[in-house]
């Protein structure tokens, strides 16, 4: 039911309800008195009803708003999701990589566990020496290390003798 018929009922049922008081003014007999006094009490009750149809009917279309506006958060989430493919950075180390074919993009990488719990969060990365780069995820504290380790420095030696004074 639409609002417009809930409405148009609800004056329907207002106008019937002057015309059965109109009626019991105009009524000489006791025993229609009574009986237009009853109907008067079942069309009050009737409207009171139509009233709690039309609270509920809001409340729904309410529900419903809310239930869309969390359907389309969820699609524009699982969209970005799915602008990341699972890839392989090591041998045995995985991270989600950006795959848009778009040149404005940065290439970046983005947290795995944030990823299987249904969000995107892109990973913080810090070069360690030459070869190896350090990557943390700054919500979920997730963080992995890639590549070899550069190799200690020399200990360099003095030319000049040491002398023992």
């Amino acid at each position: 039911m639409d609002i417009t018929t809930l409405a148009a009922a609800q004056e329907s049922i207002k106008a019937l309800f002057l015309l059965a008081k109109g009626a019991t003014a105009a009524a000489v007999d006791h025993e229609l008195k009574g009986r237009l006094i009853e109907i008067q009490g079942a069309i009050l009750d009737t409207q009171s009803k139509l009233g709690d149809a039309q609270a509920e009917r809001l409340e729904l279309l309410h529900q419903v708003a809310v239930l869309r506006e969390q359907v389309r958060q969820n699609e524009v989430a699982k969209a970005a999701l799915d602008s990341y493919t699972l890839h392989e950075v090591e041998p045995g180390k995985y991270l989600y990589r950006y795959s848009n074919d778009e040149q404005t993009c940065v290439e970046h990488f983005a947290c795995p566990s944030c990823n299987n719990a249904g969000k995107v969060t892109v990973l913080q990365s810090k070069k360690l020496g030459t070869q190896q780069f350090h990557y943390w995820c700054q919500t979920c504290k997730f963080a992995l290390t890639v590549g070899p380790s550069d190799p200690p420095l020399p200990v360099r030696r003095s030319a000049t003798p040491q002398r023992n004074w």
